[in-house]
């Protein structure tokens, strides 16, 4: 979101010209004036939600800009999370862990059952080098654009990030009940188009680590723990589950 902010702060009079041609020969699918007569009332029309469709497709325009541009030589800034050097959290619904950077990791005081299980589990996993629970309101700088079900554009904060020897997954936890929710797809559907364009980078720009995203349900993680699978089976488990968003089991 900070990106699209500055997008359209540093090309503003091209976007101006880009949305007066919108109005002008595509919003219609005909020619339309908006300064004939008083033709430029029906944009105002309430009802008719023209105003929120103009914004839905200039900023789906923008976003396909962004992440269509090819350069010849990708700089990639990193941003630590050891930057934010401190959480604030409940003391009860905290754990000491190991394999993260800070000295205890919350997780929800409401139903978090799962994710406090997923953490202990990443915690003892010999594939697991290191993780983190993303926080919202304090890794601002870890989000990935995504358009909800209503076309508005929103940021979102994967749950976890976890590297192993060869990997780095992105995961995100879920009930079973809200796997099939719309905005989820959208969510899974934005990040894996990110992994993609973080995995066309050069190997050394990604620290030679191939990146997943994993959605990951309760009922499937429990079944995996109780089997004794580790993390890079998880990311086996979820490639299949991912071939029914994509329709290809077998896509590289």
């Amino acid at each position: 979101m900070h990106k699209m902010g500055q997008s359209m702060q540093i090309y503003q009079p091209q976007l101006l010209g880009v949305l007066d041609r919108y109005i002008r020969e595509r919003l219609f699918s005909q020619s339309f004036n908006p300064f004939l007569d008083e033709n430029w009332r029906v944009l105002m029309l309430k009802n008719a939600n023209i105003t929120p469709h103009i914004t839905n497709a200039i900023q789906r325009l923008i976003h396909d800009m962004q992440n269509s541009t090819t350069y010849i030589k990708p700089v990639v800034n990193k941003i630590y999370f050891s930057k934010v050097s401190s959480l604030n959290m409940r003391a009860n619904y905290a754990l000491d862990l190991q394999k993260t950077i800070y000295e205890k990791t919350a997780y929800p005081s409401n139903k978090g059952g799962f994710e406090k299980a997923f953490l202990e589990y990443l915690d003892t996993d010999s594939k697991v080098l290191k993780f983190i629970k993303i926080l919202e309101f304090k890794h601002d700088f870890a989000t990935i654009g995504y358009f909800r079900d209503d076309g508005l554009m929103a940021s979102y904060y994967p749950d976890f990030m976890v590297e192993t020897d060869l990997h780095v997954h992105l995961v995100e936890t879920k009930s079973d009940k809200d796997l099939k929710d719309v905005n989820v797809k959208q969510k899974q559907r934005a990040t894996l188009d990110f992994v993609r364009r973080i995995n066309s980078l050069d190997e050394e720009l990604r620290e030679g680590k191939t990146w997943s995203y994993l959605l990951l349900g309760e009922t499937q993680f429990y079944s995996l723990q109780k089997s004794g699978a580790d993390i890079e089976d998880i990311a086996r488990s979820a490639k299949i589950n991912e071939s029914s968003l994509s329709g290809s089991l077998f896509d590289t």
